[in-house]
């Protein structure tokens, strides 16, 4: 049941992307408004830098982060007054526009792309099509300023290490459910055990998925503790990959961090046949939300 409220949960938070609940000329006028107030002077801002990242605050709330790169500068905007941990406009200005163009990303309150310009030119986009990882990149951005004090203690890194270890080990699979629909979308659901040779459980397996989603989550045992669970999962439609992950530890049963992951229709996915882990995305590519409990 918890995997299947996970991909119901994808398209409950993405579907803004598809549907555009309100008039383009007004989404963009209200982006504008915004930009120009925050850029126009005259309110008490504060800046600081992270990194590379500059970053400006108004009333505690992140309102632009600009990163510099070798080709010009990403600028990303969010509503402090909302609070809001997601991009509304998404500009960069290039060194050379003739080598890599200027952008421009409008974005409702839903995420949806309202429009999108390259220099001068409005890009028309196809089916399921869009600069996803422009959105990606602002949120990483976002994440990366927020959550800069919530780095893994030593406890979470030893973990993670054993995690590699029972990965890499030679281990015996216990199929303990499947399940298979081919008539209502190729639906499937499968659960797998995993121990030592010794019989020591390691690791355990869930998977669901259809045509357009799947889902996994993965649990990791040690001395017959649970220690840590990956959940997975992503909607897909045209070049849309809607990914997410979450990442729990724990300790005596209990979780003390837990690392949210997600993609906003960016392809970040690790397929290999020659991969060891059972993961499916690169979280390198994202950067998560954090809590720790």
């Amino acid at each position: 049941m918890k995997l299947f409220r996970l991909v119901s949960l994808f398209f409950l938070l993405f579907t803004g992307f598809f549907t555009l609940a309100q008039d383009k000329e007004e989404v963009i006028q209200h982006i504008r408004d915004r930009y120009y107030r925050i850029n126009g002077g005259g309110l008490d801002l504060e800046q600081y830098q992270v990194g590379e990242l500059k970053v400006t605050e108004e009333n505690d709330q992140i309102v632009i982060i600009k990163e510099p790169t070798a080709d010009g500068v990403f600028e990303y905007y969010f509503d402090g007054a909302f609070k809001s941990k997601r991009p509304y406009f998404v500009y960069f200005a290039s060194k050379d526009k003739n080598y890599k163009p200027d952008l421009r990303l409008y974005l409702s309150s839903k995420l949806e792309i309202v429009w999108y310009k390259e220099n001068q030119e409005e890009i028309d986009l196809g089916f399921y099509e869009g600069p996803y990882e422009l959105i990606l990149k602002a949120v990483n951005a976002f994440n990366t300023v927020k959550y800069r004090n919530k780095g893994r203690s030593a406890k979470a890194k030893s973990i993670l290490t054993y995690i590699d270890s029972v990965d890499k080990m030679r281990k015996v699979r216990d199929t303990l459910n499947y399940e298979s629909y081919p008539n209502e979308g190729n639906f499937s659901r499968w659960h797998f055990s995993y121990t030592t040779a010794g019989g020591k459980k390691v690791m355990e397996e869930k998977r669901q998925g259809g045509e357009h989603g799947s889902s996994q989550e993965i649990t990791y045992f040690k001395d017959d503790q649970k220690i840590l669970t990956i959940s997975e999962g992503s909607v897909w439609l045209g070049f849309f990959d809607a990914s997410s992950v979450n990442v729990t530890f724990y300790e005596n049963g209990n979780p003390f961090r837990a690392e949210d992951y997600n993609s906003y229709g960016e392809n970040v996915s690790t397929y290999s046949s020659n991969s060891t882990k059972p993961t499916w995305f690169d979280r390198s590519k994202m950067v998560p939300e954090v809590n720790v409990y």
